[in-house]
């Protein structure tokens, strides 16, 4: 899946980048390439569920890649 995304440099060259459609999941580094590993996880980590979240059946629970 690809996902659009604004990459954003500050003047004192750090990047920002951010999901506009996932408000929150946002990261930052000292590199572009750094800047999207780090969204990278922030992104996964926003998506994963909660245990607590999850039906007790785990009968119901499937797992795609997206």
């Amino acid at each position: 899946m690809n996902v659009k995304v604004v990459v954003e440099q500050s003047e004192e060259g750090k990047y920002y980048i951010y999901v506009p459609s996932q408000p929150g999941v946002l990261a930052e580094g000292d590199t572009k390439d750094e800047a999207i590993e780090g969204l990278k996880a922030a992104l996964s980590a926003h998506l994963e569920p909660h245990e607590e979240d999850l039906p007790a059946d785990s009968d119901v629970i499937t797992e795609i890649d997206i």
